[in-house]
């Protein structure tokens, strides 16, 4: 999933691992060893983690309010419709 939005980021040549490894610096995951497959890692929010999430979303979930004060429930729901149809899309990619 990571490695898949990287991918579609344009203009970004950055590897999951990378990201990954930037992420574990900063604490904000730890790795560990899948008990399955070891050429595999576990990835888990720490709470550091966590907490930057929280706060991210929040951020975001601000301007997206903000950006859909302007459309009246029936223009919302259009929005709303035309986004799922793309996460469908999405998702069956994977």
């Amino acid at each position: 999933m990571l490695r898949q939005w990287v991918e579609r980021r344009p203009g970004v040549d950055v590897s999951s691992s990378e990201v990954l490894a930037r992420l574990e610096q900063d604490g904000w995951i730890v790795r560990t060893a899948s008990p399955d497959d070891r050429r595999r890692s576990l990835v888990s929010l720490t709470v550091r983690g966590r907490e930057e999430f929280d706060r991210r979303l929040e951020d975001h979930l601000a301007v997206e309010r903000e950006l859909l004060s302007v459309l009246d429930s029936r223009e919302r729901l259009v929005v709303v419709g035309a986004l799922r149809k793309l996460l469908l899309v999405l998702e069956a990619s994977e």
